[in-house]
């Protein structure tokens, strides 16, 4: 059919403050399935707040929020530590990618490998291919993760004819939150941590940057209190408070106090729908 692959909302954008830090959400709603959610993203200095909320669906279909999908390489022996402990050591099995699409955005696709469970992880860290790579993340409150450490080969040929099918070969480690099958208001809330090593991954999680203020389907915000920033998305046209911030309609929003002298604001309107004014 000629349904476009979009969603229906019009809320997707964010702000930027002083050409270095900025906001970013989308208002999810799938327009061929029933799946839909709040999902922003905050970049500072040397994290990446994610939050989730309002993730709903009733496909019948299990619903995951991806936090990492990396590819390894050589024999895939990157080092994978949650909460101080060595995890995830061995391979699951290989499998063949056999994808291919079987309808208008559907696609057949293998079992996925039996995943390992992560019971409460506040922090995890995952050893880079050189020096200087490493990633971590950091959960503001004890999350249930599942994760597996598999190898993958298939062609580009398997997701649109007419490509080559050379068989590629590669091993990935794989980290989600599983929502279940038709989740109703599920959430999460999670920080990247690029370049940092298990150590200092570590002593983030015991000394976080990184506030979450609120995250519910009217405001996703976030305090980053080193840079005195706070970021905050306005789902509703509708008055809210959050922190210092009040805003009477959908809007994107970021803050920064130096001292007592000086705020910095960036306020932005991602619908590009509003032909009148935002109160903030």
């Amino acid at each position: 059919n000629n349904v476009p692959k979009t969603s229906t909302k019009s809320w997707v954008g964010g702000t930027a403050l002083l050409g270095t830090y900025g906001v970013s959400g989308m208002d999810l709603e799938y327009r061929l399935k029933a799946l839909s959610g709040k999902k922003s993203y905050f970049m500072f200095d040397d994290e990446i707040g994610a939050l989730g909320a309002g993730i709903t669906s009733t496909d019948g279909i299990p619903v995951e929020t991806i936090v990492e999908n990396r590819r390894l390489p050589g024999a895939g022996t990157n080092t994978f530590t949650v909460d101080g402990s060595t995890a995830l050591t061995n391979f699951v099995y290989s499998i063949a990618a056999e994808i291919n699409e079987v309808g208008d955005g559907d696609w057949s696709i293998p079992s996925p490998p039996t995943p390992e469970t992560i019971t409460g992880a506040e922090w995890a860290h995952l050893a880079g291919n050189v020096s200087g790579s490493d990633i971590g993340y950091y959960f503001p409150t004890p999350t249930d993760l599942k994760a597996v450490r598999n190898t993958r080969e298939g062609s580009w040929n398997k997701l649109r004819g007419g490509s080559p099918n050379t068989i590629h070969t590669n091993h990935f480690l794989t980290m989600w939150m599983d929502h279940g099958t038709n989740p109703t208001d599920a959430s999460y809330a999670y920080a990247v941590l690029p370049n940092k090593s298990s150590g200092q991954v570590s002593s983030y999680a015991a000394n976080p940057d990184f506030e979450v203020l609120e995250n519910s389907t009217s405001v996703q915000a976030v305090k980053e209190s080193t840079l005195g920033i706070i970021g905050a998305n306005f789902w509703q046209n509708t008055v809210r408070t959050i922190d210092m911030i009040r805003v009477d309609k959908m809007a994107s929003v970021m803050t920064k106090e130096t001292g007592t002298a000086t705020l910095d604001v960036s306020v932005s309107d991602p619908t590009q729908l509003n032909n009148g004014t935002i109160e903030v």
